[in-house]
């Protein structure tokens, strides 16, 4: 099976927590341990995909990644994205990604 990842970064430009909320609306886990992972249903609009969930990542917050068949990403990213967007949240680069793991300390290639 072909993954991607769609991550789920925690807070709106404003700093309000929203990851559990994104993730509880549309059906996926929430209560996991650091490093963790759990396999679940996406579920929106009447529609069904399966995901693995993981409590991991390396900028230092504490996000999910959702990892979605590679067929139902464009449909997971839609849906996480209107839950995003509903709960005050905004779609968000690689670059911000890298300014927070570099902020962090986390050396990616080793060249930061």
């Amino acid at each position: 099976m072909t993954l991607a990842a769609v991550r789920i970064m925690p807070f709106t430009d404003a700093g309000k927590s929203i990851a559990p909320a994104v993730l509880a609306a549309v059906g996926l886990p929430t209560e996991m341990d650091y490093m963790a992972f759990a396999d679940a249903d996406l579920g929106t609009a009447g529609a069904s995909y399966p995901v693995r969930v993981c409590r991991t990542g390396y900028t230092g917050e504490k996000g999910y990644e959702i990892l979605p068949r590679w067929a139902d990403t464009t449909r997971v990213f839609d849906a996480l994205l209107a839950e995003v967007t509903a709960a005050g949240g905004l779609p968000a680069g690689l670059g911000a990604r890298d300014t927070l793991r570099t902020e962090m300390g986390y050396a990616l290639h080793g060249h930061e």
